[in-house]
């Protein structure tokens, strides 16, 4: 149920997201959450895309270290309260939020810590979760 992340190590220097997001509109993809974490010298870009093969794909062939792993994406009303009734569901599974981000259409992008067994409580819970088909 999970959708697909792109994690990219990249040099902290000017012209490094115009770079990314170039290469992604050149191939006409979509991005769909995006968030940068600056470690100094260094940051980590983490994207949510509609076409993510391709996208591997075409930021390896532009010299980025580009891994790839499954996160929870969650659609959220745009109404105060709904970030807490999402954390209080992670919390009560006993889960942890590593890390947490907006993505496009009223959503929200995370890592926890067990995603398969917290995307179906969130399911039970009535949070809509979303996959990579809701994206493309």
């Amino acid at each position: 149920m999970s959708v697909r992340q792109l994690s990219l190590f990249v040099e902290n220097k000017a012209g490094r997201i115009a770079q990314i997001a170039g290469v992604l509109a050149a191939r006409k993809i979509n991005i769909f959450g995006f968030c940068l974490a600056d470690t100094g010298d260094y940051g980590i870009v983490r994207l949510v895309v509609d076409k993510p093969e391709s996208a591997g794909g075409a930021l390896r062939g532009e010299g980025f270290t580009v891994t790839e792993n499954a996160v929870i994406c969650v659609s959220l009303p745009d109404q105060p309260g709904a970030l807490a009734t999402l954390a209080a569901v992670v919390a009560g599974a006993g889960c942890s939020i590593d890390y947490l981000y907006w993505g496009a259409r009223e959503s929200v992008i995370f890592m926890a810590d067990d995603v398969p067994n917290l995307e179906r409580t969130l399911t039970e819970k009535g949070l809509s979760c979303l996959v990579d088909a809701d994206i493309a």
